[in-house]
């Protein structure tokens, strides 16, 4: 049976799963209860805040990063270059919990960061590669000669594109120990499909 509603002054002194509910079934004590800043709504909205300023964060350096890669977006500006995000401070975004004060930073995504360093051309191969094994290992998983080929090629194809939807938005390129993971995964698709074909039922 749900919690009474119940004066914020009370609520104050309930546990937090109590607080919660007792705040949950209770219209005219729910603003003012946001008002005080208990310990519950404080973690609520520094969840909140955190959220977004990830977001804002993430913008910034993309849209500073974009602009960078323009003005040289063929070739790129190559490796070890690196926008200016003065701009960027820590009192702005994420209050110094991930702003370098190298002043250098990761794109945080791949496609952005590969487009900056080696312009429309290492973008364009590094889209045709991926392509090429993704299309591959799709057309042969209808023509395994083994179950265990077709659940490894879904099994690999899966990792393949978990690893693409996280380097959207992390560091992942730009380290070796994850960015490796990439050729791993291209490696092994290849290796399972060439092992499947030279064992034909």
């Amino acid at each position: 049976e749900p919690a009474p509603a119940i004066p914020v002054a009370a609520a104050e002194a309930l546990p937090r799963e109590a607080a919660i509910e007792a705040i949950n079934n209770t219209t005219d004590d729910y603003v003012r209860w946001a008002s005080v800043m208990s310990p519950v709504t404080q973690d609520a909205q520094k969840t909140a805040e955190s959220g977004l300023d990830n977001i804002k964060w993430r913008c910034d350096v993309w849209g500073k990063t974009l602009g960078f890669a323009m003005e040289s977006p063929l070739l790129g500006k190559g490796f070890g270059v690196y926008p200016n995000y003065s701009t960027a401070s820590p009192s702005q975004y994420l209050r110094g919990s991930i702003y370098l004060k190298a002043n250098i930073i990761p794109v945080h995504n791949h496609i952005l960061t590969i487009f900056f360093k080696m312009g429309l051309f290492g973008l364009g191969l590094f889209f045709f590669i991926n392509i090429y094994v993704f299309v591959y290992a799709v057309k042969y998983i209808g023509r395994c000669n083994a179950e265990i080929t077709k659940s490894l090629l879904i099994g690999l194809l899966g990792a393949f594109v978990c690893w693409h939807v996280l380097a959207l938005f992390f560091d992942v390129i730009d380290s070796p120990p994850t960015s490796v993971f990439l050729w791993i995964i291209m490696g092994a698709i290849f290796a399972v499909v060439e092992s499947d074909k030279s064992n034909p039922r």
